[in-house]
């Protein structure tokens, strides 16, 4: 699916590698479904 977007409903836990939430996927027409997201901390030097 190109050009997915998410729209984050709430955070459901949150951990040492990062954060979980509750969120929605939206893609092309009317798609919609209810997802876990998990954005990852990075804590390490950025890569050359």
């Amino acid at each position: 699916m190109v050009g997915k977007r998410y729209r984050v409903i709430q955070t459901l836990g949150k951990g040492a590698f990062g954060t979980v939430y509750r969120a929605e996927v939206i893609g092309a027409g009317d798609f919609k479904k209810q997802v876990a997201l998990k954005v990852l901390d990075y804590k390490g030097d950025a890569p050359e």
